[in-house]
């Protein structure tokens, strides 16, 4: 029922603008709800969004998606951008042996075939020969932690050298004790099926794409997704407001109230110019509580358990797992020894090397062709990713450091003189992965909330990291009578 009463009062209220919170608004305001989104930051798109370096419009957060699942490509073609799959080279891995390429035939980096020449380089005939014994280990119990299910199946080496590297370059995690379920989805029922996990890998990728090329992006970057989607909201009614941070979510009688405060004290910020526009525009608006006939909560899972907790009044508890800060250094250098692409679109690094303190470095021209024709000639954008259960680099480490281990990943003499221009970006509690021992409590968590009318949740917090997991559940979430996004089998997982 529609409050009244109240000049402050909206269909729906979105606490977060991230893809998530963009997703629930975009439904809402499309089937004709007062849509307010709220957004902590000065400008929405939460990981998936732009930043400048050189002259050179670039992402700071997220630049692929998995297309394991088939909803982020689905969502791109809603809302018209064009998807680009990368450049044929391989991605590397870095141990302590030295640099390799990727295992062609693997899925997260766990390999189908133990054997293979190419697998062989990384984990030397030891590590072959114990992965092999796979295919006559008995089923018994299967672990669900990923971890923990490969070290059973495949022995250490497989999953220090090929599996851990793999996972810490794109979930920023370590592989023990993470959801296999939310990151390789069908793995455990292949591996039911065919008995071992080998098996479950080849049944899974068949004569798909080499590693490294099960992902894709968007032409011109990541960041066009949540623009295009912040556009779509405003287009449809919907409004944006970023400075704006969530201190507290109730009940009130037929709805919600939201107590809001500038996350920026003395400043806030409008709405819906964001969305039209590549940078924030300031506005004033007076705001303390806002009441809504629905809330949804897109934010991650540290910023979402406080407040679901305070409005089911500690009835519902939505299980937290602590998150790695994570740096991005992003470097653009003048080099054309970097022109023939030496480590492909770039290196994931194993977990036990001593000689690099990056956990990944995406050769970001050698990957994408729309970004090396806007950089030029010679010209390289480098994307080096910190952090891995310790404290990240401190800020005043960088350029230097990751000039230096770009230099040693990539084979290639990097200095100060080459620097045409560096930035970076932390992470902190945004990028916590899903846990297996978390599984049941999470899929509990949407039964729960169906005692508080009007009150969802939805993206990470819930679904875990990952563009098309999150991008799956927002488009589905339950929001009242709102339609799913997109309702067929486009947004469905496969």
């Amino acid at each position: 029922m529609r409050m009244t009463g109240y000049d402050t009062g909206y269909d729906v209220v979105v606490v977060g603008a991230g893809v998530a919170g963009l997703i629930a608004a975009l439904r809402s305001a499309s089937s004709g709800r007062t849509t307010l989104v709220l957004e902590a930051a000065d400008e929405p798109g939460g990981c998936v969004r732009f930043h400048r370096v050189a002259d050179l419009e670039l992402d700071r957060g997220a630049e692929s998606f998995a297309t394991v699942r088939p909803a982020v490509a689905a969502l791109a073609a809603q809302l018209a951008l064009p998807v680009e799959a990368p450049l044929g080279r391989a991605a590397w891995i870095y141990h302590r042996a030295g640099p390799a390429p990727i295992p062609a035939a693997t899925l997260l980096g766990i390999p189908a075939h133990p054997a293979a020449a190419d697998v062989r380089r990384v984990i030397g005939w030891p590590g072959a020969a114990r992965a092999a014994l796979d295919r006559l280990l008995p089923r018994g119990r299967t672990p669900q932690g990923l971890g923990e299910l490969v070290r059973a199946r495949l022995g250490s080496r497989v999953l220090r050298r090929l599996v851990a590297p793999v996972v810490a370059g794109v979930y920023s995690a370590d592989p023990a004790g993470l959801d296999t379920e939310a990151v390789a989805p069908g793995l455990l029922r292949a591996l039911g099926e065919v008995g071992s996990l080998t098996g479950a890998v080849q049944r899974l990728r068949g004569s798909g794409p080499p590693a490294g090329s099960a992902v894709a992006g968007i032409s011109g970057g990541m960041g066009l997704l949540s623009r295009a989607l912040a556009v779509a909201v405003v287009e449809a009614g919907g409004e944006i407001r970023c400075d704006a941070r969530v201190s507290g979510l109730s009940r009130a009688a037929d709805g919600w109230a939201v107590a809001v405060q500038p996350a920026t004290p003395g400043r806030a910020r409008g709405a819906s110019a964001i969305a039209k526009a590549p940078g924030p525009r300031t506005a004033s608006y007076p705001v303390e509580t806002i009441l809504a006939d629905r809330a949804v909560i897109a934010i991650p899972a540290a910023g979402a358990a406080p407040l679901i907790a305070r409005a089911t009044d500690g009835a519902v508890t939505l299980p937290t797992t602590a998150a790695t800060e994570v740096l991005i250094a992003t470097l653009v250098v003048d080099e054309p020894l970097l022109d023939e692409a030496p480590r492909g679109t770039g290196l994931l690094v194993a977990p036990d090397v001593t000689d690099v303190a990056a956990k990944a470095l995406t050769h970001a021209t050698a990957k994408w062709a729309y970004l090396a024709r806007r950089a030029g000639a010679h010209r390289h954008v480098l994307r080096l990713s910190y952090g891995r259960g310790s404290a990240t680099p401190a800020d005043s480490d960088f350029p230097d450091l990751a000039l230096r281990d770009a230099a040693r990943l990539l084979g290639v003499p990097l200095a100060r003189r080459q620097l045409v221009d560096a930035a970076t970006v932390r992470y902190s509690g945004q990028l916590a992965a899903r846990r297996a021992d978390q599984r049941a409590a999470l899929e509990e968590i949407p039964v729960q909330l169906q005692r508080f009318p009007g009150l969802a949740l939805c993206g990470s917090a819930i679904a875990g990291t990952g563009l098309g997991a999150v991008v799956t559940n927002a488009a589905a979430t339950p929001i009242g009578d709102v339609p799913p996004l997109g309702a067929g089998s486009n947004y469905d997982e496969q």
